[in-house]
């Protein structure tokens, strides 16, 4: 492509070439090189509004550099809490790559895709690293795109025996159930079930949500489970202090942000850091998942250890699967190049 041009690469294009890559690679050495410290996370700036009434809108702008891979970027995804009822997706978004020499802006990707992608990847990952004998009873909490993306991924990567989904829109719940049963063999049983039968029946549960209110209390968490939240603030307080190994995957990203839950908990000085000695009436995190993956903290012990998992999300495991896709996409022609 002419150096004057900027590609943009759309979802189609994203699409195409994502069976090309391993999204698990990619999140896997973004870790990596974050708990190595040569990755860096910038300020992550966001802007909230309400368009209409009883809806919430944010941008959220999170630039990471990988500089071991010559990585650098910024993600933006922008959400509207109103969209599902006007038919359009609830988050939608952009992924730039910078060239790392210039900074010049050189590819533009559609972001949704990437970042349910990322996200999916962050938790198969964390599954597998803290895995506790198979077959998998995988519990979804929500049943949107971003559930959607975890019981397909999760499938190519761990052996999942049956699948309960849980939605407070059970009419959402059963689509995703009758998507997740056309994949033909890939589970042996799928079913919409209430939340408490879902968490407590399963010994994965993948929280994705958008609820800010926690209703997911640890006694509903069978012995040996371990949770992923990637939603906001599914699972109580008395899970994150209670639960025997607790990871996050960027400290300070969680206790900077006012919303989630595990913030306001450190900020309360019942949650300490990874390393940090735990507060008197608390808990400390036992590691990043990318110290988990390195093994530069402790890992599951016994078949008996609850495990809760919070990532935040961090930008540069976006920027490492958008730079998969775009050596991908070059390689086959894909994109429309556009004038600066």
């Amino acid at each position: 492509m002419n150096e004057d041009k900027l590609l943009y690469l759309n979802s189609s294009d994203i699409a195409e070439v994502c069976a090309d890559i391993d999204p698990l690679r990619c999140v896997a050495e973004a870790l990596r090189q974050h708990a190595e410290g040569t990755a860096r996370v910038g300020d992550e700036g966001t802007l909230r509004w309400s368009p209409a009434e009883g809806q919430s809108a944010r941008t959220l702008n999170m630039p990471g550099l990988l500089a071991a891979a010559g990585v650098v970027g910024t993600k933006i995804i922008n959400a509207n809490t109103g969209n599902p009822d006007n038919g359009l997706p609830r988050a939608d978004g952009l992924t730039l790559l910078f060239d790392p020499w210039t900074a010049r802006p050189s590819v533009i990707l559609q972001g949704a895709q990437i970042s349910a992608l990322r996200t999916a990847a962050v938790s198969t990952l964390a599954a597998r690293l803290l895995q506790n004998g198979s077959p998998i009873v995988l519990a979804l909490l929500g049943a949107g795109k971003i559930a959607e993306t975890h019981a397909a991924l999760m499938a190519k990567y761990l052996d999942i025996d049956s699948v309960l989904i849980y939605d407070r829109i059970p009419e959402r719940g059963q689509i995703l159930a009758e998507k997740l049963c056309a994949m033909g063999s890939c589970f042996r049983r799928v079913a919409t079930a209430g939340a408490e039968h879902a968490v407590s029946q399963a010994n994965v549960v993948v929280a994705a949500t958008t609820t800010t209110r926690a209703y997911v209390p640890y006694n509903w968490i069978a012995r040996g489970t371990t949770v992923i939240n990637v939603s906001l603030d599914d699972i109580d307080a008395d899970a994150y202090i209670n639960s025997d190994l607790l990871y996050v995957d960027d400290w300070q990203l969680i206790t900077a942000d006012t919303q989630r839950l595990l913030g306001r908990l450190a900020r309360e000085g019942k949650v300490s850091g990874p390393g940090d000695s735990a507060p008197a009436r608390g808990r400390s995190v036992t590691g990043t998942i990318g110290q988990l993956l390195a093994r530069k903290c402790p890992g599951r012990e016994n078949t008996e250890q609850a495990a809760l998992v919070n990532p935040f999300g961090m930008a540069i495991e976006d920027l490492a699967v958008a730079q998969a896709v775009y050596t991908a996409a070059v390689s086959r022609g894909l994109g429309t190049p556009l004038d600066r």
